[in-house]
């Protein structure tokens, strides 16, 4: 703890983070100031970077509990390496770095350039005695996991894996529940030469009562700018076709048999660090979709956070056409689990139909948040306002007052999609996260959203029929742990004043989002697999209360119900390794 330097309050790590502190000295024990320290992820994606102090001191605060390395580089010293630190959620990690002088083991020598260095340079510094730490140092290099530059011989590392076999209700369009009854999903994550990261995802189901069948792909590649490979931005390839039932009288005119929905999209993800205060996250999508017609869409996205030291932090958002998802897969700070990776497959793009042709949903958002951590609890402040072209609710029971061209087929044929042009809504919500201890964590959220109520016939246009106003909503969620147990839950209960239809808003500047209805998803590891990777159970209920269920009544008697979110239920088995 000598080596630390002097820590003020409001640097200690809170219940959610840790930090990695140390010292870079010679082999002398004499401090080194101004040398280079860079910090690695254990992906070896290089996330900060510092100088030393006059004492030859360093820090890096407020990290995600993991296992990181670092690199430090002085003029006349071997560059030194440490990896596998781990950070630990309320600590402190210490280092000591020596660095290994080399001008008493190089003479310099002139020569012309050629195109591939001489090896020569290496026999110097193993038969030196200056540099003897790094002949010693080599069998540790062959017991490393991770295939970083210094231990090239491993192609694959850090190669993790998912399986789930799940069946169920698909849910709707308009949800994340799932595309399919009955299907199985897989996801695999790897780091090629320890500096490129990739990752697939995929999914084939079938729904039992039409036969129809869903397939989903998805590919990520990432490479970090460490060792001297250039950086190059996040992307991702993804791949959609999904069969939906046709119901007499509705969808795309012509359609024969099970109309399929064919949807592709590429999308790139970037961040820049400028101000030594100001992250900048930055990218965009292009999505094609074919149906009864074929039309693309460009969504770009941003997120600027502004770390205001012991007083929190700022984050702004900005994103135009369909949902920014790479910005809610690294929504905090860390790369999503597989298992986010495969509930990302269930997001197809917004699609509707108006007057019997397909059209894609455009959302123009602008939000603005706050968070800030105070020991063991954190607040957060969120505004949003967005303006929706082609927006769409979920609609069930006699759908014949409404405009058919307007109706497309659910996944489920309980419901249909109803386009209802074009609308805009704004929103506050403030929280309060409050961690009990490790397996205990609470948090409640209050506000206004925007809302739909009904207003007259339901055979008028959409903007006629439905009245816009802000509807105050309260949500409490929970997660918990089990001891002995390790079952995982996660619930959360949404409360909407009056009978009004909020449609769901994923906040990409704070952490918590309402959900309608009671939810819950429930996560229960089981004995290994053979001692290869292990089994998990998982349950995941959607809007168990059927609330949200909005009754329209049309002047010739007909009735239907305006759907917050369909009730749906869903469990799984999934294999990990």
């Amino acid at each position: 703890m000598a080596a630390t330097p002097a820590i003020r309050a409001a640097d200690l790590p809170s219940p959610f983070s840790g930090n990695l502190f140390g010292i870079v000295v010679d082999a002398l024990g004499t401090p080194q100031m101004g040398a280079p320290v860079q910090l690695y992820d254990r992906y070896h994606h290089a996330l900060r970077k510092t100088f030393t102090s006059s004492d030859g001191r360093f820090g890096f605060g407020s990290l995600s509990p993991s296992h990181y390395s670092i690199r430090v580089t002085a003029t006349s010293f071997l560059p030194a390496s440490r990896d596998n630190i781990a950070i630990r959620a309320g600590l402190s990690s210490v280092l000591e770095v020596r660095l290994a002088s080399v001008f008493s083991s190089i003479q310099l020598q002139y020569t012309a350039p050629t195109s591939i260095m001489s090896d020569d340079w290496k026999w110097v510094l193993r038969a030196s005695s200056a540099t003897r730490a790094v002949t010693r140092a080599m069998p540790q290099l062959a017991k490393r996991t991770s295939s970083s530059p210094e231990n090239p011989e491993k192609i694959f590392s850090g190669t993790r894996g998912l399986v789930s076999l799940s069946a169920g209700d698909a849910g709707s369009l308009l949800s994340d529940v799932g595309i399919a009854d009955f299907g199985t999903s897989f996801a695999l994550e790897t780091s090629l030469y320890g500096a490129n990261q990739l990752t697939f995802s995929g999914a084939f189901g079938e729904s039992l009562g039409s036969q129809l069948p869903t397939m989903a792909f998805r590919a990520t590649y990432a490479r970090n700018n460490s060792e001297g490979y250039a950086a190059m931005p996040e992307m991702t390839l993804t791949a959609l076709q999904v069969s939906l039932p046709n119901q007499s009288g509705y969808g795309a005119a012509g359609s024969q048999g099970s109309p399929a929905v064919r949807s592709a999209a590429f999308s790139y993800y970037d961040t820049l660090d400028t101000l030594d205060r100001v992250h900048l996250e930055y990218g965009a999508s292009l999505e094609t979709i074919s149906y009864s017609d074929h039309l693309s869409r460009a969504s770009p996205f941003a997120r600027a956070t502004v770390s205001l030291g012991r007083f929190g932090s700022v984050a702004a958002v900005y994103s135009n056409g369909g949902p920014p998802n790479d910005l809610y897969i690294h929504q905090f700070g860390e790369r999503a689990d597989l298992a986010g990776m495969i509930g990302a497959l269930g997001s197809l793009p917004e699609f509707s139909l108006r007057d019997g042709h397909l059209q894609l949903q455009r959302t123009q958002n602008y939000e603005i948040g706050y968070l800030k951590a105070a020991g063991a609890r954190s607040y957060g402040a969120s505004a949003f306002y967005e303006d929706v072209k082609d927006g769409r609710v979920n609609v069930a029971g006699d759908l014949s007052p409404l405009i058919s061209g307007n109706v497309l087929a659910d996944l489920s044929t309980r419901t249909s999609i109803y386009n209802i042009g074009r609308y805009n809504r704004s929103g506050f919500v403030a929280s309060v996260d409050q961690k009990v201890n490790d397996n205990l964590d609470l948090a409640v959220l209050a506000g206004t959203l925007g809302g739909f109520t009904v207003a007259g016939d339901p055979g008028m246009r959409a903007s006629d029929f439905l009245n816009r106003a802000l509807h105050p909503i309260a949500s409490l969620n929970v997660t918990s742990t089990l001891p002995g147990l390790r079952t995982r839950i996660i619930g959360n209960y949404e409360y909407v004043a009056g009978n009004a239809l909020v449609p769901r808003h994923i906040f990409a500047s704070q952490r918590l989002y309402a959900e309608p209805g009671l939810n819950f998803l429930i996560r229960q590891p089981l004995p290994s697999f053979f001692g290869v990777g292990r089994l998990e159970l998982s349950a995941d209920l959607r809007n168990l209360l059927a609330e949200g269920y909005i009754p329209v009544s049309g002047g010739d008697g007909h009735q239907l119900l305006l759907v917050q979110a369909p009730r749906a239920v869903r469990g799984g088995l999934d294999i990990i390794f």
